[in-house]
């Protein structure tokens, strides 16, 4: 199930080589359990290649993490350096993914502001937590 989940919403493997760094796990988790009475945002930051995307997608492995926090699934993106075209490109690969389940097939946004606006509602609207 949670493996599902994981790929659904894109987020990324565990790699071959992979070194088990609990406690910065758990803190990634503790801060993501914080969302369930605070909404908001966790940021991970660090150098490149430190281990940001593997620390995270590793707390996203918890199954009563998942169960308790993000019922209705995660969605990973990885935005990195882009031009204004290529993050309006990740902008409507996002809407598609959120309105996934709508009856009403969107046009997809065409630019960046109206992408912004559109995100904004859906998770406003459908995806308030």
């Amino acid at each position: 199930l949670v493996k599902t989940i994981l790929c659904e919403g894109g987020v990324p493997q565990r790699p071959v080589v992979f070194v088990t760094r609990p406690k910065l796990v758990d803190a990634i988790k503790q801060k993501l359990c914080c969302l369930g009475s605070d909404p908001g945002w966790v940021t991970v930051y660090g150098m490149a290649g430190c281990g940001k995307t593997v620390l995270t997608a590793e707390a996203l492995r918890d199954h009563q993490l998942l169960e308790d926090y993000f019922p209705g699934g995660v969605h990973w993106i990885s935005v990195g350096k882009q031009d204004k075209a290529g993050f309006l490109i990740k902008l409507q690969n996002l809407c598609s993914r959120l309105e996934h389940d709508s009856t009403v097939s969107q046009r997809p946004p065409l630019n960046i502001k109206e992408a912004k606006d559109h995100l904004r509602l859906l998770m406003l609207r459908r995806y308030p937590r």
